[in-house]
């Protein structure tokens, strides 16, 4: 599996830059917690409206729940944990959000590949197979089982090479703090 390479960012960018990673990590917790009140502020601030909304958003925003629970742990890393027998329910949806992005951006060959490691699952597969095993209605011991079923696949150094292969190939990069630095 390629290792992450992460570079600083050099000083005359940094100088010039809006918010830093404790900053990011700010924003990105209250517009989880708080996503109406975030992005009416930032309505406010980044846009000139001619005539000013009423409504930030016409949907309940709370009925669902990000996937993405470790947005600043590489996808590598997330696998090796689940290789290890890190079962969390934080790393698994992580896992299952980033693999249906994945999905998105993969070609058929890709899938194809996928599937010949994996013994017939897809990146949609395993990704249903993780969200359907941390249902939370599923009985303790069924939930367990469900559970080791749904990773089973990741325990396979191959399946998690071809999956990062993937990832490279088709440019999917998920959420890092990194990546996100705002530079005017």
């Amino acid at each position: 599996m390629s290792e992450a390479h992460l570079y600083p960012v050099p000083a005359f960018m940094a100088d010039r830059c809006f918010i830093n990673e404790d900053q990011y990590e700010a924003m990105y917790r209250r517009s989880v917690e708080d996503p109406e009140g975030f992005w009416a502020e930032q309505a406010d601030i980044f846009i000139d409206w001619y005539e000013k909304w009423d409504t930030v958003c016409e949907q309940d925003m709370t009925d669902s729940k990000p996937m993405e629970k470790k947005p600043t742990v590489s996808f590598e890393k997330l696998l090796q944990a689940v290789s290890l027998g890190n079962t969390e329910e934080d790393v698994l949806s992580s896992i299952a959000g980033r693999l249906a992005r994945m999905a998105h951006r993969a070609t058929e060959e890709d899938e194809q590949r996928i599937r010949e490691q994996t013994h017939g699952f897809g990146l949609k597969d395993l990704s249903k197979n993780l969200v359907d095993a941390l249902n939370p209605d599923l009985a303790p011991d069924a939930r367990e089982a469900s559970i080791e079923k749904a990773v089973r696949p990741f325990y396979d150094p191959k399946v998690r090479e071809q999956l990062d292969i993937v990832r490279q190939k088709n440019g999917v990069v998920f959420n890092n703090p990194q990546l996100f630095t705002f530079c005017f």
